[in-house]
């Protein structure tokens, strides 16, 4: 059953279950700690002039590093990590063990969810009464049932969600968004203005576009 992993390289480790265990939620907040940890660098590239896209294709190119979860974002997501490192957190208490370096983890992502709210709060100002931002989600039926429900309006592409919009904002890298049709967004959008919380796109690019970017770690082009 297991000879097609093998065979690829991928070895078969036999251990205690207690060690499986903890292998698998130290592998996730390991992961989740190199993408808090870049966030963070990220920032202060923002405020010293550096590129975090060229940091990060510089540190990834060190072996003993690696490439992967190196990118700089709004914050890690998905089903595993969030709950993999506070359960780790939780497990560690419970025994009396103080993982400072993970709570770290967990409180810096948090902090990053709220990365482009506050760019977009520079550009337009903290009170964004009257405002419509266009975020094109993912599980739209699940956010209006959970979170939600009517209070925002949903669309059913990444086209007309833009309509009489004063800014876009981008928190997903699906492949349909890698290259869009700018003019139809920048006709669609009040004012050609893009926050990336994915850094998809390159600031010289969206310049010549005439397009007011912003990404994470990068600067902003206006």
């Amino acid at each position: 059953m297991y000879e097609p992993f093998v065979r690829s390289g991928n070895p078969l480790i036999f251990m205690d279950i207690a060690s499986a265990e903890m292998t698998k939620y130290a592998a996730n907040s390991m992961l989740a700690t190199r993408i808090s940890f870049m966030n963070q660098i990220a920032e202060l590239c923002e405020q010293t002039g550096a590129d975090i896209e060229l940091v990060r294709k510089g540190v990834g190119s060190d072996k003993r590093i690696g490439k992967a979860f190196l990118y700089a974002g709004t914050g890690y997501g998905g089903s595993c990590f969030p709950k993999d490192v506070l359960a780790l957190i939780q497990t560690a208490d419970d025994l009396g063990v103080d993982l400072t370096l993970l709570k770290a983890v967990h409180e810096a992502n948090e902090e990053q969810k709220s990365v482009l709210l506050k760019k977009i709060a520079r550009v337009f100002g903290d009170d964004l009464s009257g405002r419509r931002f266009a975020l094109d989600p993912v599980a739209m039926d699940v956010a209006r049932e959970m979170h939600f429900g009517d209070s925002i309006e949903y669309f059913p592409d990444a086209y007309s969600v833009c309509r009489d919009a004063d800014a876009l904002v981008l928190v997903t890298e699906w492949l349909q968004y890698r290259r869009p049709d700018w003019g139809a967004i920048q006709g669609a959008l009040k004012a050609p203005i893009v926050f990336d919380g994915r850094n998809m796109f390159e600031p010289v690019r969206m310049r010549e576009l005439g397009i007011q970017y912003y990404s994470i770690g990068r600067g902003s082009v206006e």
